[in-house]
């Protein structure tokens, strides 16, 4: 049984959060790099999963503040994509998926690439820049399905 509770970035966290198997940090708008109040509750919950090791997959924003709270540099696009279908390699797979950002998390700071996708077992997490929910990631569900088994330590489809 899956029970999902959605929490706005303005409230607290729920009183049960401790019984969450997995947290969601979902997608924008906004500056990750800024001080909003909106900014700075998103990046102090991705501290708060880090902190006590709690499963979270991140999309796009919730990347982006992932990448900022582990030290990593947040960039402003030259050119935003919205609405940008892209082929990548998604932990040694070709997906073609979503983008619709204004910044990124600099892979290494003497290169432009930026991180589409990173994952840290030992702390249990899983960041997509990309949107798997949206309708240009070809395999969206299978993706956000596949993160959570792999979260949630779930038999894969096959098994």
């Amino acid at each position: 049984v899956c029970v999902c509770v959605c929490v706005g970035f303005e409230e607290r966290y729920l009183a049960s959060e401790a019984a969450l198997d997995l947290c969601v940090v979902g997608p924008g708008p906004g500056d990750p790099r800024s001080n909003t109040a909106k900014m700075e509750t998103v990046k102090r919950q991705v501290r708060r999963l880090l902190g006590g090791k709690k499963k979270f997959l991140a999309v796009c924003l919730g990347h982006q503040c992932t990448g900022h709270v582990l030290g990593l540099e947040v960039k402003k696009k030259d050119m935003p994509l919205q609405g940008v279908q892209k082929e990548i390699d998604l932990f040694g797979r070709r997906e073609r998926v979503g983008f619709y950002n204004s910044f990124y998390v600099q892979h290494w700071p003497d290169k432009c690439k930026d991180i589409t996708a990173s994952m840290d077992p030992a702390t249990h997490w899983v960041s997509f820049q990309f949107h798997p929910e949206s309708m240009l990631t070809q395999h969206g569900l299978a993706i956000i399905r596949d993160a959570a088994r792999y979260l949630l330590n779930l038999p894969s489809v096959s098994e």
